[in-house]
């Protein structure tokens, strides 16, 4: 997917993307990487916590409330 992004960005302009992850997580470079290879339609956050359920159950709010603002948007874009 990064690959593609940085090759490829224009691909994903009108696609809008929460990543984030905790200070602890192993993934973080790579969700890093993948935020700045997007460069539009992204909103990168970085908390305090690791990859666990105890960091994704304290954010699954924030999560369901960007998507669901996202997929509105799409829905009245389309018609």
């Amino acid at each position: 997917m990064i690959g593609t992004a940085r090759r490829h960005p224009k691909l994903f302009d009108r696609i809008l993307v929460w990543i984030d992850g905790g200070d602890g997580d192993p993934f973080r470079s790579a969700d890093q990487a993948l935020a700045q290879a997007l460069r539009t339609g992204v909103h990168y956050h970085v908390w305090p916590g690791g990859h666990n359920a105890k960091y994704w159950d304290a954010h699954m709010p924030s999560y369901l409330r960007f998507y669901s603002r996202a997929l509105a948007a799409c829905s009245t874009v389309s018609q």
